[in-house]
C-alpha cells in the first residue's frame, strides 16, 4: 500500500515537472477534473443472483483525460479528480482514498504512455496529420494498459484484505467490470471520431489560410 502511494506520488510530481514550464490553464483542466470527479463518484449497481454489485466507471474518466490532454496532464487531472471524489463526495477513509487516488494515477500513467507510444496525439493539440486508425489502436492499447495496471494493483490488495484467493478476486464480477470498460472504450472512440474529424478540418483550413497569407505579399 505505502509503496504504491509512494510510486504514485513520484509519478504525479514528475508529471507536474513536465508541464509546469509551458502549462497554460484554461477551461479544459476544469472540465476534465470535474468529469473525473463525477465518474469516480458514480457507482453502477447491477444484480447478480441475490447480490448487488457496484462498479465505478473509472476507466472512462481516464480514457477521456488521455484523449483530450497530454500524458502528463492526464495523470494530474485523474489524480486530482479521484482524490476530490473519494475524499469529499464518497467520503472514504483516508487509507482507501489514498489507495484509490494512487491506483488511478498509476493507471492513467500507463494508459497515457501506451497511447503516446503508439503515436496518439491528444485532441487538444491541432494537427492535420491525424490518423483515425492509429488513434483507434492507441486508445485500445491505452484501455488495455489501464486494465492491466488496475488489476495488478487491485487484485493483490483485495486478496490480502479479504483473505480470498487471487483467482477468486480476479474472476468476481469480471463480466460486469470489463463490460463497463469496453463500453467506455467504445464511447471514447466514438467521441474521437466525432470531434477528431472536425479538428482535422479546422487544422487543414488554418494551415491553408496561413500559406495563402504568406503568398499574398509576394504576389502583390
Amino acid at each position: 500500500m505505502y509503496s504504491i502511494a509512494t510510486l504514485a506520488a513520484f509519478v504525479f510530481i514528475f508529471a507536474i515537472s513536465r508541464i509546469a514550464p509551458y502549462w497554460d490553464p484554461g477551461w479544459q483542466p476544469i472540465f476534465l477534473v470535474l468529469f473525473v470527479v463525477a465518474l469516480q463518484s458514480t457507482n453502477i449497481v447491477s444484480r447478480m443472483r441475490a447480490t448487488l454489485i457496484g462498479v465505478v466507471p473509472a476507466s472512462v474518466a481516464v480514457l477521456a483525460c488521455v484523449t483530450y490532454a497530454s500524458p502528463a496532464e492526464a495523470i494530474i487531472y485523474t489524480g486530482i479528480g479521484t482524490l476530490i471524489a473519494k475524499l469529499l463526495i464518497v467520503r472514504l477513509p483516508s487509507v482507501k482514498t489514498v489507495f484509490n487516488a494512487s491506483k488511478e494515477t498509476l493507471a492513467a500513467a500507463a494508459a497515457g504512455a501506451a497511447a503516446y507510444g503508439v503515436g496518439f496525439v491528444p485532441l487538444s493539440e491541432a494537427t492535420a496529420a491525424r490518423s483515425t486508425a492509429t488513434d483507434i489502436v492507441a486508445l485500445s492499447v491505452a484501455a488495455g494498459a489501464y486494465s492491466l495496471v488496475d488489476e495488478l494493483i487491485s487484485v493483490p490488495v483485495l486478496s490480502l484484505a479479504s483473505g480470498l484467493p487471487l483467482r477468486q478476486i480476479l474472476l468476481t464480477n469480471i463480466d460486469v467490470r470489463y463490460g463497463i470498460k469496453l463500453g467506455g472504450l467504445a464511447a471514447t472512440i466514438r467521441t474521437r471520431l466525432a470531434l477528431g474529424s472536425r479538428r482535422v478540418v479546422r487544422a487543414t483550413r488554418s494551415k491553408a489560410a496561413r500559406r495563402a497569407a504568406g503568398r499574398t505579399p509576394r504576389e502583390g
